[in-house]
């Protein structure tokens, strides 16, 4: 059985790393426009908010992931 690995975010939302497709990558864009969100599009085609800060972390978690880390 593979286990599913999980991101939390500050707020307490988990968030699937293997069923992310796609995070924004407009991070810089999004905080030079006083936005506090972004999202995360999984392959089933959801869409998830999380705030801008937790951006940096959850990317790092979702590529180490990816390449078996």
């Amino acid at each position: 059985m593979a286990l599913r690995a999980l991101f939390e975010t500050r707020d307490k939302q988990l968030i699937p790393l293997d069923d992310i497709q796609h995070i924004n990558a407009r991070y810089n864009d999004a905080l030079r426009d006083e936005s506090q969100t972004l999202t995360i599009i999984y392959k089933d085609g959801m869409k998830v908010t999380i705030a801008a800060t937790e951006y940096a972390a959850l990317k790092s978690a979702w590529e180490a992931r990816k390449n078996g880390r």
